[in-house]
């Protein structure tokens, strides 16, 4: 309930959020541009990231572990390490802005 508490209170909207699957993260991105890495043990933000050069659209987990997928209106897709907080890869120039993420993976 403390998020949505915060959720509500930031200027610009969440547009996606994913939970980590040994519940202990969440990430969250918005049309601000940022990324937020929240514990959910006290809720507080690990760590905010100025992740995409326009609006991060989706986030997602990679399946088991703390690294996690962005892509942002600049249409690039970015992979994460969620614990180090630092990119590991950059993908440039995807077709969609808003590709299709699942459980086993991403989708262009």
């Amino acid at each position: 309930m403390w998020l949505l508490g915060f959720l509500i209170r930031l200027k610009l909207p969440v547009l996606s959020l994913d939970i980590s699957e040994d519940s202990k993260l969440i990430v969250t991105c918005s049309a601000d541009k940022n990324v937020k890495i929240w514990g959910l043990d006290f809720g507080d933000c690990h760590k905010s990231i100025f992740a995409h050069e326009e609006s991060v659209m989706q986030v997602a987990f990679e399946r088991g572990s703390h690294y996690f997928w962005t892509v942002g209106k600049d249409k690039m897709l970015k992979y994460w390490d969620g614990d180090k907080v630092s990119m590991v890869h950059l993908f440039f120039s995807i077709s969609s802005p808003t590709p299709h993420f699942s459980s086993k993976g991403y989708k262009n």
